[in-house]
């Protein structure tokens, strides 16, 4: 079942998508640039205990939490396997809801663009 348009209003949550361990040094630094601002962000550095379901917290943040998704772009990030799970996740989102600006890549290396 679609939700509304108005329920993705209501979602206020900004995920922070990363390579783990890779590129935590930088996710745990914009997660707490974005929290000083005042943004409630959900980025595994931070919110998952050791025991935590992974997947399942990841995923549903995603699909019932998060009004923005950024993905830290990085060489290892566009190669992981968890990175692009929920990359692809966050991209079923942005489609369900027809949210073109749903996903932010923010580029950190020297990853070729093409």
């Amino acid at each position: 079942m679609r939700e509304s348009l108005s329920s993705m209003k209501a979602r206020n949550v900004v995920f922070v998508s990363h390579a783990n361990p890779e590129d935590n040094a930088f996710a745990t630094w914009l997660t707490l640039r974005l929290t000083r601002e005042g943004y409630r962000v959900w980025c595994d550095v931070v919110k998952l205990m050791g025991g935590d379901d992974f997947w399942k917290d990841v995923e549903k943040a995603i699909r019932h939490h998060t009004r923005r998704f950024i993905f830290v772009t990085s060489k290892v990030s566009n190669q992981k396997l968890g990175t692009l799970q929920e990359l692809a996740v966050a991209s079923g989102v942005a489609r369900e809801f027809e949210e073109p600006r749903f996903v932010i890549p923010v580029k950190i290396d020297d990853l070729a663009v093409r």
